[in-house]
């Protein structure tokens, strides 16, 4: 009886070590996965081209803009060192005098569409821009 009361004390503090390692709580040890915790938030995805579509989106968290794009679009894309980048959707394929840019909420992010986590509300436009339109973005 003694070494069975010791097991359970040892496994208790074994678990609130490992807890306290993740993230200082027990909470985090029992709570749903994302993935069965159910739907996060809502976005708008706009692929813009000579028309626009829109698709509204639902997804767990950390979920990124290109993840929302792929379950809504036929994507094709090279990846590179800083991350994806998209040259085609739909099968419309980037060339020399046009590109996919992709916007968050009007706004050009810092961030890779594979690495931009998206938001709650969020409107994220792909947009196939000429090369002129696209570099001003930078000037």
């Amino acid at each position: 009886m003694k070494y069975t009361n010791f097991v359970y004390i040892i496994s208790g503090a074994l678990l609130l070590l490992t807890a306290t390692y993740m993230g200082g709580s027990l909470v985090g040890l029992f709570a749903p996965s994302q993935s069965s915790a159910g739907v996060q938030g809502k976005a708008t995805i706009l692929i813009e081209t000579d028309i626009e579509t829109s698709y509204n989106v639902s997804f767990g968290g950390n979920t990124t803009a290109f993840e929302a794009l792929n379950e809504v679009a036929n994507v094709s894309y090279k990846q590179y060192d800083y991350g994806k980048m998209i040259i085609g959707i739909n099968g419309l394929d980037q060339d020399d005098t046009h590109y996919w840019m992709f916007f968050v909420n009007g706004e050009l992010p810092v961030l890779p569409s594979d690495a931009y986590t998206v938001d709650d509300g969020d409107i994220v436009a792909f947009r196939y821009l000429d090369s002129e339109t696209a570099l001003g973005y930078f000037s």
